[in-house]
């Protein structure tokens, strides 16, 4: 059995209707307990470079309490720590590509991995 993080039906997917990051983590939550009462054998979550719980930056927080729960949860998981997503309509990659090619330094930020 394999289960996605599939946006639910009417709901748009992430640029679609907003869904709180509080609600986001219940959704995490319910799919993991889901998973494990399903009797799936291994989890691969997809996070985010370094969360944490700073109540200023909610996506990070949302992102930091999943972890907690995948940890905490019976399933074999790995946690996916990407420092950068990137597609359609993004212009982040861009904008670093485009300073590498015309600047003679570039100062990315990197953090030591716990």
């Amino acid at each position: 059995m394999r289960l996605l993080g599939a946006p639910l039906p009417g709901t748009g997917g992430h640029r679609g209707h907003w869904t709180s990051h509080a609600e986001a983590v219940s959704r995490s939550s319910a799919l993991i307990e889901a998973a494990q009462e399903a009797g799936v054998g291994r989890l691969v979550w997809t996070s985010i470079a370094n969360p944490g719980l700073d109540p200023d930056l909610s996506y990070y927080g949302g992102k930091a309490q999943v972890e907690q729960i995948v940890r905490a949860g019976r399933l074999e998981a790995a946690i996916l720590l990407p420092a950068c997503f990137f597609g359609r309509n993004g212009i982040l990659l861009d904008n670093v590509a485009w300073a590498a090619l015309r600047l003679p330094l570039v100062l990315l930020p990197v953090a030591p991995v716990a």
